[in-house]
């Protein structure tokens, strides 16, 4: 039997050898810059490939799904989902810009990115407008995760889609 390396071992080599991500886009309102999600993959996807892990991103009974995947052992996995709005559903282009925000939501708080200025939470509780977008807090309160952080789903999950 030939034993292959857990999602979770892919995981942490990512993280270790993870570089920093630009940040390209620029929040008006807060006046702050944040990560593109077109500068997340070319950060990430070489990584991926290197240590064989998979991102997948679908829609499924009105969620965005993400799943991360062991290349190696497909039933190794870690699956999140952020519900859709069902106005949102009903215009195509409202929906485009939607996943791709999204997209950027569910990959930042699956892969744990750091990329924000930290204002100790006062964003999201309105005491301040900071210097932050709010990406991975706000990316960790929408995304439904099936197992906690660092931990395979290993094929089962708590999302009504699956």
């Amino acid at each position: 039997m030939i034993m292959t390396t857990s999602l979770t071992t892919r995981l942490l080599h990512i993280s270790k050898e993870l570089g920093p991500i630009p940040k390209n886009g620029y929040n008006p309102h807060f006046k702050s810059n944040y990560p593109l999600y077109g500068d997340i993959l070319k950060t990430l996807k070489p990584l991926l490939q290197k240590h064989k892990v998979h991102v997948y991103h679908y829609v499924q009974s009105s969620y965005l799904v993400t799943e991360v995947v062991n290349a190696d052992e497909p039933t190794d996995y870690i699956k999140s989902g952020i519900p859709l709005d069902e106005e949102l559903l009903k215009n195509p282009q409202k929906l485009g810009g939607a996943l791709t925000y999204y997209k950027r939501y569910n990959t930042v708080a699956l892969f744990d990115l750091d990329t924000e200025v930290d204002d100790d939470g006062n964003t999201s509780a309105g005491l301040a407008q900071g210097n932050s977008t709010g990406t991975d807090s706000q990316s960790r309160s929408k995304a439904k995760t099936s197992s906690p952080a660092g931990s395979p789903a290993k094929g089962t999950s708590e999302l009504p889609f699956c």
